[in-house]
């Protein structure tokens, strides 16, 4: 039996002249179950399943004093209460492509074997792409990738008030590499009346083995894979290399509006600005582009990969130009259960047979949101280096 009479046997779609496969909830479910197994932040994150396109969810807040004396026939204040705000998940219908060649598709197996095991594959080769949506998405109108249809955890840390320390700010830190007194400083940024519900540090594994070798090195007491009752998480996905601006850094701003495709920007100034040097654009914004100068011509700038979206030059908030560095990394503290995937139930994957490849693209649609209910609950500390 061909893999294209396989996965309609063991979808049983029911429709003759379609190959477009409607989930059904069980199955949605178990589809849901197989991404966030690939995922450790989804492991740990809440998982909404939706039936509906939006949901409204509860952030708890408890007053500080909720205890009183008690008076004789006299009501409790009704300020002294736990109060709930109620924020909404909006999912978005996205559509992404995974291609499965037929040797990833064990010819011996059927029917519902066969199928958990599509799944399973779909869901692994899709799972880093939803886990970095999840961190790094940055909300821009009419997105053109995955990553500009939402904002993601760290991009509502960084725009909502949560805890950011910079690595690169040399008036705190000498250095940028990661040690203890960095970690503790991360903690502490955290309210005090927060801090025991920060249950997670994330750290990406290139920085944990940094950490203990520091500490491994000659005679010290501080345990290497923790900081106090927090035990190193794992998570690569904030270990990939990420812009920050440069501590000796040119700045300047767009003179003109660049367009979408275009190589070419002009700025107010280029002094500072030299071939082979890595710039931003909009930096932390969903129309962000890193790339790097290719030539400089008095004020107009060539670099190497063409805008992905048009920048406003009379925006002050995306007009920015700057010099970065593209070596930098996270880590991250929260309590687990403030980050909020939704994902509706309403999945479907059709697959498009490409014999001359002997693979199989398999587009898979969904709605999902990503959603931080209390940015007062994370602390963010970016740009870190690895040795």
């Amino acid at each position: 039996m061909s893999i294209k009479e396989k996965i309609k046997k063991a979808f049983d779609t029911g429709t003759a002249n379609s190959e477009l496969v409607h989930l059904n909830p069980t199955q949605a479910d178990k589809f849901i179950d197989y991404i966030v197994d690939e995922s450790k932040i989804m492991q740990d994150a809440n998982v909404v399943r939706m039936t509906t396109p939006t949901k409204k969810v509860a952030e708890i807040d408890i007053n500080d004093d909720i205890f009183v004396p008690w008076v004789h026939a006299t009501e409790v204040d009704e300020t002294i209460k736990a109060s709930a705000m109620k924020k909404e998940l909006v999912s978005k219908e996205i559509v992404w492509m995974v291609t499965i060649f037929d040797n990833e598709l064990d010819d011996n197996i059927e029917w519902n074997a066969f199928k958990d095991h599509l799944m399973r594959m779909i869901a692994k080769k899709g799972a880093t792409q939803l886990e970095k949506v999840g961190m790094y998405a940055k909300k821009v109108d009419a997105p053109v990738s995955l990553m500009g249809m939402f904002d993601g955890f760290i991009t509502q840390i960084k725009k909502n008030g949560g805890s950011v320390l910079d690595a690169t700010d040399t008036n705190i830190f000498a250095d940028r590499y990661i040690d203890r007194t960095k970690m503790s400083k991360l903690y502490k940024s955290v309210e005090e009346k927060y801090r025991e519900l920060i249950d997670v540090l994330y750290v990406p594994w290139n920085i944990m083995l940094d950490y203990e070798d520091k500490y491994l090195e000659g005679n010290t007491r501080v345990p290497t894979d923790r900081l106090g009752k927090l035990g190193f998480t794992e998570a690569n996905i904030i270990g990939r290399s990420r812009a920050v601006p440069k501590t000796s850094w040119f700045a300047t701003e767009l003179s003109s509006d660049v367009t979408a495709g275009d190589t070419t920007a002009d700025v107010d100034s280029a002094t500072g600005i030299t071939a082979g040097a890595s710039i931003a654009f909009a930096l932390d914004n969903g129309q962000e582009h890193i790339t790097k100068v290719v030539s400089v011509s008095t004020n107009t700038i060539t670099v190497a990969d063409a805008f992905t979206y048009d920048i406003d030059s009379s925006s002050a908030t995306i007009n920015k130009v700057v010099e970065v560095l593209t070596d930098a990394v996270d880590v991250l503290i929260m309590a687990k259960n403030n980050m909020l995937y939704g994902i509706q139930k309403d999945i479907t994957i059709e697959p498009e047979r490409k014999a001359r490849l002997r693979a199989t693209h398999f587009i898979f649609t969904a709605r999902i949101d990503v959603l931080l209910l209390n940015p007062n609950l994370c602390a963010l500390l970016e740009g870190v280096k690895s040795r």
